[in-house]
């Protein structure tokens, strides 16, 4: 799952989360505007991810052109699991 959002939240995470008794491999993408983020979403896909996670503004363009599944929020550390149990759903 790869998660694209500024780097002081990224540290603040684990590289894999539990979800229903699977391991998830959390992949961050720093990205500090919008382009920045565009970018490492192409990135994450070329990476093979299996979803993204960012903010809602980013996600409605990269909805539109990536084929990964992508949850929009304003992600920060809390945030991350219930969003990779959102994301484990979609793929």
């Amino acid at each position: 799952i790869a998660v694209i959002t500024k780097r002081e939240s990224l540290e603040e995470i684990r590289n894999t989360i539990e979800i229903d008794d699977q391991e998830m491999i959390i992949k961050g993408y720093p990205a500090t505007t919008v382009e920045e983020a565009l970018k490492q979403s192409i990135i994450a896909e070329r990476d093979g991810v299996d979803a993204i996670i960012c903010g809602p503004i980013t996600a409605y363009t990269i909805e539109d052109i990536l084929y990964t599944p992508v949850i929009g929020l304003d992600v920060g550390s809390k945030q991350i699991r219930s969003a990779v149990k959102t994301a484990v759903k979609k793929i």
